[in-house]
């Protein structure tokens, strides 16, 4: 790849999400994530100090 090719300029306007038009099939479609999923996550809170 040549460096010119990471500088090429984006879509000048792309697709926006009222555009989407799906039927009831897709809207019954699911993703199951679980497996993906952290199942003991580590939660801090926004505000905790860095010290923690």
């Amino acid at each position: 790849h040549a460096a010119s090719e990471f500088v090429k300029p984006v879509s000048s306007k792309g697709m926006s999400v009222d555009e989407i038009q799906l039927d009831q099939v897709d809207l019954d479609m699911y993703i199951d994530l679980a497996p993906f999923l952290n199942p003991s996550p580590y939660i801090v809170p926004e505000d905790m100090s860095l010290a923690k």
